[in-house]
């Protein structure tokens, strides 16, 4: 079956490079194909997934001096800033950008920016162009709401993920 999402290569050392994206877009998965918007194709496989109901997951691709890995902001977003998503929505998969206005509602974090099938997973950017969240869906407690995104606080969890040097 075929089905698509996004992520953000967010790590690369001489070894390997690190993807983030949303833990249910890869759900069942060991391994896939990354898409770069390059065109570039390089396998990846699942590393980690999150262990904290954030719907995070980190997928390994290989090293490739072509790609640049995204700066992660040493702080979260405040109420009201603006953000800007870059996702591949279905059905076309094809690059689509927006921008909102970032709100919370208790831990919640969202963007008041339309997000659909297949922009799971996509980088969410501080105007600096640093990565702030991971967007994850649109639906919230069995809720839709029209043109927002809820937002993952992926920069948090980014560290974690990282390999160390043992």
């Amino acid at each position: 079956m075929e089905s698509g999402g996004c992520g953000t290569l967010v790590f690369q050392d001489d070894n390997y490079g690190l993807v983030l994206t949303c833990k249910h877009v890869i759900e069942g998965e060991q391994s896939m194909v990354c898409i770069f918007p390059s065109g570039l194709r390089m396998a990846g496989k699942v590393m980690v997934t999150d262990k904290f109901d954030n719907d995070l997951a980190a997928v390994q691709i290989a090293a490739n001096r072509q790609l640049v890995p995204c700066p992660l902001a040493a702080q979260g977003p405040k109420q009201m800033d603006t953000a800007y998503k870059i996702g591949y929505p279905e059905p076309r998969f094809q690059m689509a950008r927006g921008s909102g206005k970032v709100w919370f509602t208790g831990n919640d974090m969202y963007l008041s920016t339309e997000a659909k099938g297949g922009d799971s997973g996509g980088g969410v950017f501080n105007e600096a162009g640093e990565l702030i969240g991971v967007l994850n869906s649109r639906i919230t407690k069995n809720v839709t709401l029209p043109d927002v995104g809820l937002l993952t606080r992926g920069t948090a969890m980014c560290s974690a993920y990282k390999p160390t040097n043992e």
